[in-house]
């Protein structure tokens, strides 16, 4: 069944990511940093794409002033929502509000879909 997995939260910096992961970490899993990029995740899966991104834009708005300096200052803020495709249903819809729009333009984020393809047609292991 083609399904939502959860909103990664995915970020560039050339000056650096390490701090601005550091103050993230008590809210978000750690899937791979770098000293400019990392990606971060939900502890705990959000019920709906709207739900996840709003939660997200909570914990930024929630950062202390000097993590949202390190958050204005990437050059990439991307959430990056994870859908897990199969054959059925024919169709599936993950419906982005206004209010979350309006919400991912006010922490200066980008919205990206990430579509698996069906665990079926992954090629087999070597």
């Amino acid at each position: 069944m083609t399904r939502f997995l959860n909103v990664d939260l995915d970020l560039r910096c050339t000056a650096g990511v390490r701090e601005l992961v550091h103050a993230l970490e008590p809210f978000m899993l750690i899937l791979r940093v770098t000293d400019t990029e990392a990606s971060l995740e939900h502890r705990e899966q959000p019920g709906s794409v709207e739900e996840g991104l709003h939660w997200l834009v909570q914990v930024v708005e929630n950062l202390p002033a000097e993590a949202r300096r390190l958050w204005d200052a990437c050059e990439t803020r991307t959430m990056n929502v994870g859908i897990q495709a199969d054959s059925k249903p024919h169709e599936a819809l993950f419906p982005v509000s206004r209010d979350a729009m309006t919400a991912l333009l006010r922490i200066g984020a980008e919205l990206l879909f990430t579509v698996y393809a069906p665990i079926q047609d992954w090629p087999a292991a070597p």
